[in-house]
């Protein structure tokens, strides 16, 4: 079901989308993201790369996970600052059937989760390697218009009007932060602004 949602999509159109919200996230110093439920968190971005993934795989030897559809960056490490509701899946634990996890964060790493067992199961992972596995890895956007949530993150953090963020590794993305672990959270309903332009709007892509 998940390949059979996710690759029945426009690809042409998800790349375009992808594309030119990874020209916006270049472009931007702070990416902020409020949710209903009470997300309100704050990234530097300022001279990081974002990554397209868009599913486009057309000459031999290129790769990249299916289904796709997603532009995604390292927040500046260690800058991070606020309140992140996880509240549809997380990697590794599936969709979230209790409440959503409410994560503290402070100066790039995750300080504090509170919720239900969702929330127990993701502060142990991450806590078992120390601090680095708390650090803030990863914003991402999905812009796959046709995947939805899941409980497989492959499909997850791809659904369009959602965003994700993750913890632990970054070194795929230019960090310095070397972990045994990457765990990502998908959040839905975001409003999502990069400097003071509303790219989101409760999950309405305005890219």
């Amino acid at each position: 079901d998940i390949m059979i949602r996710g690759l029945k999509a426009d690809y042409q159109k998800i790349a375009e989308r992808t594309l030119k919200l990874s020209a916006v996230l270049d472009e931007g110093k702070i990416a902020r993201i409020i949710t209903p439920l009470g997300t309100d968190l704050t990234m530097p971005i300022e001279g990081v790369k974002a990554i397209s993934s868009t599913g486009l795989l057309l000459e031999k030897g290129m790769g990249g996970n299916l289904p796709s559809g997603e532009s995604f960056l390292m927040p500046e490490e260690g800058k991070s600052q606020g309140v992140l509701y996880i509240d549809a899946a997380v990697a590794g634990i599936g969709k979230i059937q209790s409440q959503p996890i409410k994560v503290i964060i402070k100066d790039g790493y995750a300080v504090d989760f509170s919720g239900g067992p969702e929330a127990l199961e993701l502060e142990a992972s991450l806590r078992k390697f120390d601090k680095p596995g708390m650090n803030v890895a990863e914003l991402g956007i999905g812009t796959n218009h046709e995947a939805s949530v899941s409980g497989n993150i492959l499909e997850d953090e791809k659904v369009m009007g959602t965003i994700h963020v993750a913890f632990g590794n970054n070194i795929s993305m230019g960090g310095t932060c070397n972990v045994g672990i990457h765990i990502d959270g998908v959040v839905t309903k975001p409003t999502v602004f990069i400097d003071n332009k509303k790219i989101m709007d409760n999950g309405l892509l305005l890219v």
